[in-house]
């Protein structure tokens, strides 16, 4: 009697969480894209910017944005994983109001997505290859090479039209620069390290015809064994390293996610280092002319950075815990002396958010991607049901109807 009393408590609680979830994911199905659906669509208009939000995925599923870029005709393209039996790198084309216009999936596990001169798209993977596509995402030509890629801005195209791509090789002993013609064949590669453990996660072509990169190194500047440092690496257009610096604190996770070069020619790096997330800001040597640490907010890491129209920098990442003690996505905004100008800390306390990459866009306003956890379940193992999760926010990084934890301004 008590089992048959288990059973019908149990299958009850199924019936209260999912099946409302799946009769309203049937109602919306006759609008849906065929391989996939909107589990979430709030729009809104705010300070006469279009601000959304948009949760993608399926239900039984689990999908993550990890990076998404204004296209030239104004609209967006987002890049993810997604379990299909085409593959597991899923691209979507989003009109202006965050509806998807198109989508496919293609081979490997997506990582970093940016538009190409001819209209089309290249596309890094986990394990380190590139798939270039045309304007509707079906693909040109695949190649692989050596190494593993994590981070930002995992490739770039170049002046000459080919393009460059960072990786790490040697089970993460050493970075590894990749220049490749139009095509995706390669023309040279070069590596970059010590005798320790040393890794490349964000490149970016510079104003000189050369590259900038960061990752971390447990090679250089290092007093305490184990732990690790931010580290910026400086290349001619041939990938010979003109110099190389440590930067912020050392740490057992310290590491730089995204680099970009600023207007006045120095660089600015995202990461984590032993105070949690930070900003650090160089000149053109890689001297360090200011450091700014989110502690204070309870922000652990930031993935990604991007300079801004009034010369300052929009961040995004996430707070500290775990996938089953929840995490929050961070968006930042600080001024071109690294001040903080505002905090907004979007999700749901104890459920699972993070941003993993954050673009500026021509309204004045910010682009995020990342991913949202749907039903709050302990495997034990790994959370489930996550959404790929894409932002649309006005200039002060405010987004109508998604869930805010807390909103510090100092404007």
């Amino acid at each position: 009697m008590k089992n048959k009393k288990g059973i019908l408590i149990a299958c009850a609680l199924v019936f209260l969480v999912f099946v409302p979830q799946i009769n309203a994911l049937l109602i919306n199905s006759a609008h849906s894209p065929p391989l996939s659906f909107c589990i979430e669509q709030n729009t809104a208009l705010s300070c006469q910017d279009q601000t959304w939000s948009k949760t993608l995925g399926k239900l039984l599923s689990s999908e993550e944005g990890f990076s998404v870029q204004q296209l030239n005709d104004g609209k967006y393209i987002v890049i993810g994983n997604a379990d299909h039996e085409n593959g597991d790198t899923w691209l979507v084309k989003m009109d202006t109001e965050g509806n998807i216009e198109w989508e496919t999936h293609l081979g490997g596990k997506g990582r970093y997505v940016e538009e190409t001169n001819d209209g089309g798209f290249i596309i890094a993977t986990r394990g380190t290859r590139l798939l270039k596509t045309d304007a509707d995402g079906n693909e040109v030509w695949s190649r692989e090479y050596p190494g593993y890629m994590c981070g930002d801005r995992l490739v770039q195209q170049t002046e000459d039209q080919g393009y460059i791509l960072i990786a790490s090789k040697d089970n993460n002993q050493q970075a590894l620069l990749i220049k490749t013609d139009g095509n995706g064949n390669e023309l040279w590669n070069r590596t970059y390290g010590g005798k320790k453990h040393d890794m490349g996660g964000s490149v970016q072509q510079t104003t000189d015809g050369g590259y900038i990169f960061t990752g971390l190194t447990s090679s250089y500047g290092i007093e305490e064994s184990g732990k690790n440092k931010i580290w910026l690496v400086k290349t001619d257009s041939e990938g010979i390293e003109e110099w190389n610096t440590t930067l912020g604190a050392e740490g057992y996770v310290s590491r730089g996610f995204s680099v970009q070069q600023c207007s006045d020619g120095g660089y600015a790096v995202g990461g984590i280092s032993a105070q949690g997330g930070c900003l650090i800001k160089t000149d053109r040597q890689g001297k360090t002319e200011w450091k700014t640490s989110f502690d204070e907010y309870e922000c652990t890491t930031i993935y990604s950075v991007q300079q801004t129209a009034d010369g300052g920098y929009i961040l995004t990442g996430n707070s500290g815990g775990d996938y089953f003690i929840g995490m929050d996505l961070y968006l930042i905004k600080v001024d071109q002396y690294g001040a903080v100008q505002w905090v907004n800390i979007f999700g749901k306390p104890n459920y699972c958010e993070y941003g993993n990459c954050v673009r500026h866009t021509s309204d004045g306003g910010y682009i995020v991607t990342g991913l949202k956890q749907r039903f709050k379940v302990y495997t034990g193992i790994a959370p489930l049901f996550l959404d790929m999760w894409v932002i649309k926010t006005d200039e002060h990084g405010n987004s109508d109807k998604v869930n805010y934890l807390r909103h510090h301004c100092f404007l």
